[in-house]
């Protein structure tokens, strides 16, 4: 039955109803903060999932586009990415040892992470490539190496591309591949 059908205090006595559930508890108490956290209270998280595509860690290619062709060959147009690391894991945090910066002719240009970086679970870290930053011309990329104590959910690694003036403007995302999986 839709809404529209059902009388006028019947969709309020619902809505009366969903908005008079208590909060979200486990096992009848309110669920507490982690030590350190800057909130009293959080939503339960599930049990982290149990299926084929836990892994240890992974080598990832990223590509990039600090460039693209606009009408012809001779016409660039020149893109700003950023480069975005996210932690799926719901209660392991990760560790990214690398993340190197590649051009079009596969020359390393700059390692972004000079010291391993954690990543607390859902944590996510962003790594900026500017639009007058043209040294990785039409093919770069980016090598990313993470590692985890645990087997978990592997992280989401995503480029978005952008490209802004005051008359045009364009953004498309990229998405990490697979190079090495260190499995369970």
């Amino acid at each position: 039955m839709h809404a529209r059908n059902l009388p006028t205090t019947a969709v309020l006595a619902l809505f009366v109803q969903a908005c008079s559930q208590p909060s979200p508890t486990t096992h009848g108490a309110p669920v507490e903060a982690d030590e350190g956290s800057s909130t009293a209270m959080h939503l339960p998280l599930p049990a982290e999932p149990m299926h084929d595509s836990l892994t240890r860690g992974q080598l990832l290619y990223v590509p990039i586009y600090s460039s693209i062709y606009a009408k012809d060959s001779d016409r660039l147009a020149d893109l700003a990415s950023t480069i975005s690391i996210r932690n799926t894991a719901l209660r392991t945090s990760i560790t990214i040892s690398r993340v190197d910066y590649f051009d079009t002719k596969g020359k390393p240009l700059e390692s972004l992470v000079t010291k391993p970086l954690m990543l607390a679970p859902m944590e996510t870290k962003d790594f900026l490539i500017e639009s007058d930053d043209t040294r990785g011309g039409t093919g770069a990329s980016f090598l990313v190496e993470w590692k985890a104590e645990k087997a978990v959910s592997a992280p989401v690694v995503e480029v978005v591309n952008v490209f802004l003036t005051t008359d045009k403007s364009f953004a498309f995302s990229s998405t990490s591949r697979v190079l090495r999986d260190d499995g369970i």
